[in-house]
């Protein structure tokens, strides 16, 4: 039996390849019509550059994380291909999928938290290409992934994790660069082998982003072997700021509520413990 993250990504999938298969969305070209057609809400939130799979998948995952988004770009779709066969594949793809999203359970709901107050008023979500950069030791990947998962077909999250979204030839470097900046939130992931010489750059960056604009939050998470007692795992500022705790293991979903509320800025309220 699929579990809930399994369904929901094979409903994604399918809806991806059904939509892969019409004119209007087989090219970047094609794409860019169908975009203009969407909100300009949902049209921020997408971010091209990859193989036609990848971009298509992240059109469906962009218009996800908005009420009737899949909705709009099935009436976009059927804009410019009309009622035919490819069409209709479609539109039952849209309805699957949106029939899983419907009965996903969900983590009790955050309670949303009070706007701030001052100059510098908390930006939207919709403003950032991405709801959260992942950091972490390229030795954690395999745990980062699994949250990742959970995050986009759980919540409809849009994470940047590094094996996802960079392009094969082109410079790393400046991508992650770009996605650092293109972040409303930074999770820095701690394991047992600490961050790395990389991840940690990418950690001060975030610390810095979020001293020069109070709407970003860095958020350190704690995964199964991390010390929190120890200097070198939550060292510096990063020992001032509220953490999540995975060390029980990767699937406490009480620890996965919390990082939800994290990065959507709520306060997480009476959990299960």
């Amino acid at each position: 039996m699929l579990s809930s993250s399994e369904s929901g990504f094979s409903s994604r999938r399918k809806l991806v390849d059904a939509l892969l298969d019409c004119d209007c969305m087989k090219l970047p070209q094609s794409r860019v019509k169908v975009i203009r057609e969407l909100p300009s809400e949902i049209q921020q939130k997408i971010s091209a550059g990859g193989s036609n799979m990848q971009d298509v998948d992240d059109i469906v995952r962009s218009c996800r994380l908005f009420p009737n988004g899949i909705e709009r770009l099935l009436e976009a779709v059927n804009y410019y291909e009309g009622n035919s066969l490819l069409w209709q594949r479609v539109q039952e793809a849209g309805r699957k999928m949106l029939s899983k999203t419907s009965v996903t359970p969900a983590p009790p709901p955050p309670t949303a938290a009070s706007t701030p107050t001052g100059p510098k008023q908390r930006k939207s979500r919709s403003e950032y290409n991405y709801d959260v950069f992942l950091i972490h030791n390229s030795s954690d990947k395999p745990l980062v992934e699994k949250l990742a998962v959970r995050l986009e077909d759980e919540w409809g999250l849009k994470p940047f994790l590094d094996k996802w979204r960079l392009v094969p030839g082109e410079g790393w470097v400046e991508a992650l660069e770009d996605a650092l900046d293109r972040s409303a939130t930074y999770a820095v992931f701690l394991g047992p082998h600490g961050l790395g010489p990389w991840a940690t750059e990418e950690m001060r960056a975030a610390l810095n982003k979020c001293v020069s604009d109070r709407s970003r939050r860095v958020i350190p998470v704690l995964l199964p072997g991390a010390n929190p007692k120890d200097d070198e795992t939550l060292s510096g500022f990063l020992g001032g700021l509220t953490w999540v705790n995975f060390r029980g293991g990767i699937d406490d979903d009480e620890a996965f509520r919390l990082l939800v509320a994290g990065i959507i800025g709520a306060q997480p309220g009476c959990g299960t413990s």
